[in-house]
C-alpha cells in the first residue's frame, strides 16, 4: 500500500536581502509566552533552552528592528516576560498567513479530501479548533473593545481569536469567501440577504449604541433652530437645504447604508458640492476626524465620538437618548453554515458565541468605556425585531 506524502512548509523572513531565518520556531515562542507569562516555561514547552529562547528572540529583534518581548524583573510575582503591542501582531497575523496557505496548500496537493489538521511542524503552533479568525465592523475596533474580548478569551480558553476589520459590506464579503469563521456586523437589510442566501445559520443580537447626527459646535447649517419633532431626516434635510458640507463614508459599512436609509427618507438628492463621500478615510473615526477639519457634518456611532473626545468641537444634533429607530445601531453575531462553508471552525465560532452573549464577555461589553463618561460604549441587546 501507498503511503500519502505528508507535505510541510516552512516560512522564511528575510529583510532587506539579508540572512533569510525560519520563523517558525520564533512564533511557537512567542505564542508559548503569550501563554505562560514566562521565557522559561515557554522554552520548556517548546523542548528548547532558555538560552536558545532568547538567543532566538534577540537575533529576530535585531533582524526586524522592534522588540517582540518586554522582561519584568522582581515584584511580588518574581517578574515576567509578556510580549508587547508589535509581538502580539506579528504572531497574530503569522498564525492567520500560516492557516491560509495550509489550506491552500491542502487543497492543491489533496482536492478531494475533507479539512484536515494543520501542518504539525511543532507541536504547539494553535490548531484549526484552538484559533478563531472574526471579520467585525470597524466601530468595535477601534474602540478597543475588541481586542479586549480576545485578550480576555485567550488567557480564560488559551484560544486565539483574531479579526479582520471592514466595513459591514465588506465582512459579509470575506466571510462568503471562506476566510474566516464568524461575523460580527450592523446593518440588519444586509445581514438577511447573506443568510438567505445561504452563506448563515443563524444571527444572534449580541449589543447595540446610537447613531449620532454631528456637526461643528459653530452650526453653520442651523440645524440647532429646527423644530425637535423634525427627527433626524429633518436636520439631514436642512443641511442639504443650506447646502453646508457633510461627510459620507461611502463604503456600504453599516454606518454608510443607515446614512442612505435617512437621505432616502428626506426624499432629497445629494449633490456634490456639499455632499462629499471620503476617500482614503477608514471608520467611523477617520471620517469624524475629516469632519472636524471641514467643519462639516457626518454620521458616526455614538461610542467612536465618546471615545474621540471631541465634545468641544463636535456637537451632537441627533442621537442622544432617542427612541428613533432610525438612530438605533444594533449589532448582530452571524454563525455561518459549514455545510456550505467547509472549512471554517464552526465549533470554536459556536464556543466564542457563547462566551460572548453568556459568559464572561458579556460581563466586558456591560463595564466597557465607563470611564469616558459614565456609561458603556454599548449596550447588551437581548433581541430585536428588524424593521
Amino acid at each position: 500500500m501507498q503511503n500519502k506524502r505528508k507535505e510541510e512548509f516552512q516560512i522564511l523572513l528575510a529583510i532587506d536581502g539579508r540572512r533569510s531565518f525560519s520563523v517558525d520556531r520564533l512564533f511557537a515562542l512567542l505564542e508559548q509566552i503569550e501563554k505562560t507569562g514566562s521565557i522559561s516555561k515557554a522554552a520548556a514547552n517548546i523542548d528548547a533552552s532558555y538560552r536558545y529562547a532568547w538567543g532566538l528572540i534577540q537575533d529576530a529583534e535585531k533582524e526586524l528592528d522592534i522588540d517582540l518581548v518586554i522582561k519584568q524583573v522582581g515584584g511580588s510575582e518574581g517578574g515576567g516576560t509578556s510580549t508587547t503591542e508589535n509581538g502580539k501582531k506579528l504572531l497574530y497575523q503569522y498564525i492567520s498567513l500560516k492557516r491560509d496557505i495550509d489550506k491552500q496548500l491542502e487543497g492543491l496537493l489533496d482536492p478531494e479530501s475533507d479539512k484536515k489538521k494543520t501542518s504539525e511542524q511543532f507541536a504547539d503552533t494553535p490548531n484549526q479548533e484552538q484559533y478563531l479568525l472574526i471579520a467585525t465592523t470597524i466601530g468595535p475596533v477601534e474602540t478597543g473593545l475588541i481586542d479586549l474580548l480576545e485578550q480576555v478569551y485567550y488567557q480564560e480558553k488559551g484560544i486565539l481569536v483574531r479579526h479582520i476589520s471592514a466595513g459591514t459590506g465588506r465582512a459579509l464579503e470575506i466571510a462568503r469567501m471562506g476566510r474566516v469563521d464568524l461575523v460580527l456586523v450592523h446593518a440588519p437589510e444586509l445581514e438577511e440577504a447573506f443568510i438567505a442566501e445561504g452563506y448563515g445559520v443563524e444571527r444572534k443580537p449580541l449589543m447595540s449604541n446610537l447613531f449620532y447626527l454631528v456637526g461643528p459646535t459653530t452650526d453653520p447649517a442651523g440645524l440647532k433652530y429646527i423644530r425637535e419633532n423634525a427627527g433626524v431626516t429633518g436636520l439631514f434635510r436642512q443641511i442639504a437645504l443650506t447646502q453646508k458640507e457633510f461627510i459620507s463614508r461611502g463604503d456600504r459599512s453599516g454606518t454608510h447604508i443607515r446614512e442612505l436609509e435617512i437621505w432616502e427618507k428626506t426624499g432629497i438628492e445629494r449633490q456634490n458640492q456639499w455632499y462629499i463621500t471620503s476617500s482614503g478615510v477608514v471608520g467611523n473615526k477617520g471620517v469624524l476626524e475629516l469632519a472636524m477639519e471641514r467643519h462639516a457634518y457626518t454620521l458616526i456611532d455614538s461610542a467612536t465620538y465618546w471615545k474621540a473626545g471631541c465634545q468641544e468641537a463636535m456637537y451632537v444634533y441627533a442621537g442622544e437618548n432617542s427612541a428613533d429607530p432610525l438612530l438605533m445601531n444594533h449589532f448582530s453575531i452571524i454563525l455561518l453554515n459549514n455545510k456550505r462553508l467547509k472549512n471554517i471552525n464552526d465549533q470554536g465560532a459556536r464556543a466564542f458565541c457563547q462566551w460572548l452573549t453568556k459568559g464572561k464577555g458579556r460581563h466586558i461589553i456591560e463595564e466597557f468605556g465607563k470611564e469616558y463618561g459614565g456609561d458603556p460604549f454599548f449596550k447588551l441587546d437581548e433581541s430585536y425585531h428588524s424593521r
